[in-house]
């Protein structure tokens, strides 16, 4: 196999991969079994170009049509929206930390309001600076 043909194939199966909606196991799993399947077929035609396999395989979009086609899009939905939640929940703790942060620095703020009274105190005496009455 040519230096051209496995960077054209290395593009041929990023592309297939992300056209794939699926979880990450399912789609490795297809993904090797595409890439032996390209390699079986490049072992029996040794003068086979890219688009040869093209015409076998089909173009990527071929590729992740035919296997939604056969695949369980129960488990595909229940995946989502597992995902989905996971995702829903991180921002929500997201959010709730955000909302914490800004609430200590306003109660921070409102503590130090900008007055304070300095005393030194010498033989007994306290002698203030700051505001007086």
């Amino acid at each position: 196999m040519t230096e051209a043909l496995k960077k054209e194939l290395n593009t041929y199966f990023s592309n297939v991969e992300d056209l794939l909606l699926c979880d990450r196991k399912n789609k490795k799993a297809f993904l090797e079994d595409l890439k032996n399947d390209i390699d079986e077929f490049v072992q029996h035609e040794p003068d086979a170009d890219f688009d040869s396999i093209l015409s076998a395989f089909g173009t990527p979009e071929e590729i992740a049509e035919s296997f939604l086609k056969n695949a369980d899009i129960v488990d595909i939905k229940k995946k989502m929206n597992i995902k989905k939640i996971v995702l829903f929940s991180l921002l929500a703790v997201v959010l709730v930390y955000i909302i914490f942060v800004v609430a200590s620095f306003i109660d921070v703020h409102t503590e130090a309001h900008g007055y304070y009274e300095e005393g030194i105190l010498q033989a007994g005496l306290l002698l203030t600076g700051g505001m007086g009455i």
